[in-house]
């Protein structure tokens, strides 16, 4: 994707607050292992105490396995590149600095990850777990809330980082960030989610109004300072629901009316409640929205009451179409929809297809994915269909994968997960105006086509004069 991911860059972040020095790449399906190994050579000394990877945006269709693990397993390695290629990139770490440890996070990091070349996995949001490891590892400091796996692997679970000042916290990018001048950024504004819907395992789920956002100044002074320093303008707002009060969008619009240039958004939107309350739907333009995420996941008003999303199906569209007629192709629509929802009839989610095929429902794109459910003997979070399958009607079959695969198998009365994986292909092969990926942002930059080869350019540039 044209933008840097956050996770990495907000725990460089944290680290060097702590007082260490940090380098982040990003981009990392793009190198080979030669430079991968450039970069090792470059950057790593005596003193590295670790190299951290994030699997959050590893290509989920590449089922990486180890050759001591049979079937498939996705999610258990580092590099996107198989075994092979992994275990070669370890090697040449440990011969530069035989103490450097691997240190995997991410959102796909479960507890009983099993990777010899892993030393550490943290899991869940590392603001605090990070410094804490890194201070472990130089100054021999106690290593809070950690325990070994049946692996030997030590998983850090200060998955919610408790007592972490987010309200205050700060993101600041440098030189070791490689940012390009004008290319979008995230921006971590709130975390968690005031709604609680039943397909979904995301943490902090269920949060209070305005609990989690960070504070006016703190918003204004990181948008200020990227303009000023890199002429940022464009950003990928990291925030589960944009619009979930009237008062946050209130606060980002004085923010942005206080600025000397007009930010442009990227952002998940509640469709429900912009139909709910239309007078929002201009605020969040003028804030800078410019490419909206719908998750409406179903049409079905019976089907996304269970859910928790029965607003009027009816109404919802009506809002799409008042949006796309008043503002055009200058705000961009997207919508993601899920395939295998209990109680959703085939007949149902074809209607729904078929209407975003014939441009009755007019976004800009759709997406369509199977309902995703990860199986109980993984200790992550659940959704509440996953915690009791039986209550809503599924149940879990043999995966061809064997026990090793970590999403569920399910099957139901309507339809199982395979016809539902085909489903879903089946339209993304039909609808025309799909993007490579749902939270492709190119449309909201001058990103330029020989972007990654410019971001090599300069990561290269800088780390051999570190």
């Amino acid at each position: 994707m044209p933008v840097k991911t956050f996770g990495a860059h907000k725990c460089a972040h944290e680290l060097r607050l702590a007082g260490f020095q940090t380098l982040v790449v990003s981009h990392l399906h793009d190198f080979d292992l030669d430079e991968l190994k450039k970069i090792l050579d470059l950057s790593v000394g005596d003193n590295t105490l670790f190299v951290g990877f994030s699997n959050t945006f590893l290509d989920p269709d590449l089922k990486l396995l180890h050759p001591l693990r049979k079937g498939k397993t996705a999610f258990q390695n580092f590099l996107p590149y198989g075994n092979e290629i992994e275990q070669e990139f370890a090697e040449h770490l440990k011969s530069i600095n035989p103490d450097c440890k691997i240190v995997l996070g991410g959102c796909r990091t479960f507890f009983d990850i099993y990777n010899p070349n892993v030393d550490y996995a943290v899991i869940g949001y590392a603001d605090l777990s990070i410094v804490n490891l890194a201070q472990h590892l130089k100054h021999g400091t106690e290593l809070k809330k950690s325990r070994r796996n049946i692996h030997k692997i030590t998983i850090i679970d200060d998955s919610l980082a408790e007592g972490f000042d987010f309200a205050n916290s700060t993101m600041q990018w440098c030189d070791d960030d490689i940012v390009i001048a004008g290319e979008p950024l995230p921006l971590e504004i709130s975390r968690g989610c005031v709604f609680s819907c039943k397909f979904c395992s995301f943490r902090l789920n269920g949060k209070k109004n305005l609990d989690y956002l960070k504070h006016y100044e703190t918003i204004k002074n990181e948008l200020l300072y990227n303009y000023e320093k890199y002429n940022i303008t464009a950003y990928r707002l990291l925030d589960d629901t944009y619009n979930d009060t009237k008062e946050k969008i209130d606060i980002m619009l004085d923010i942005v009316e206080s600025l000397p240039f007009q930010p442009i958004f990227w952002s998940y939107v509640r469709l429900d409640l912009l139909a709910k309350h239309p007078e929002t739907i201009d605020k969040l333009v003028r804030t800078g929205i410019r490419w909206m995420f719908f998750g409406v996941e179903t049409l079905d008003k019976k089907v996304g009451t269970l859910i928790g999303k029965g607003y009027d199906p009816d109404e919802q569209v009506k809002t799409i179409r008042h949006i796309k007629n008043t503002y055009g192709d200058s705000v961009h629509l997207h919508g993601s929809f899920i395939c295998g929802l209990p109680e959703e009839s085939k007949e149902s989610i074809n209607n729904t297809m078929n209407r975003l095929l014939s441009n009755d429902i007019p976004l800009d794109s759709a997406y369509y994915s199977p309902l995703f459910m990860i199986k109980k003997r993984y200790e992550v979070w659940h959704s509440q269909f996953g915690l009791d399958m039986t209550r809503y009607g599924f149940k879990e079959i043999p995966s061809s994968g064997g026990d090793l695969v970590e999403e569920v198998n399910w099957e139901s009365d309507i339809m199982n997960y395979e016809e539902a994986k085909k489903m879903c292909a089946r339209f993304r092969l039909k609808h025309q105006k799909i993007v490579n990926h749902p939270e492709d942002f190119s449309k909201l930059s001058n990103t330029d086509p020989e972007f990654v080869s410019k971001y090599k350019s300069q990561l290269f540039n800088h780390i051999s004069r570190i």
